[in-house]
């Protein structure tokens, strides 16, 4: 029998979500070289992370997937990055 559920982040997590946010971000953009993402592990870990709200899905105590809420600034400071390292390249 499944036991499914959605539960708040705990420090524990952390390598499993760090470890489902590469693979997705990996496959989700398959046109951005996978270093890209690799280079943004210890940002993940160390500044988004801890600074976002975040839901755990699990099943019987693996974790499945999560949920990660930032303020919005945080959203607009990873995009910012983003165009930059971009123009960069182009540049």
């Amino acid at each position: 029998m499944k036991n499914l559920y959605i539960r708040k982040y705990k420090d524990s997590d952390l390598d499993s979500v760090i470890d489902i946010w590469l693979e997705a971000s990996i496959k989700a953009h398959d046109f951005v070289d996978p270093k890209f993402w690799e280079d943004k592990v210890d940002e993940m870990r160390n500044i988004y992370i801890p600074k976002s709200e975040t839901w755990i899905y699990e099943d019987n105590k693996e974790v499945l997937g999560f949920f990660l809420y930032m303020v919005i600034r945080w959203l607009l400071y990873l995009l910012n990055q983003s165009i930059k390292a971009k123009v960069s390249e182009v540049n």
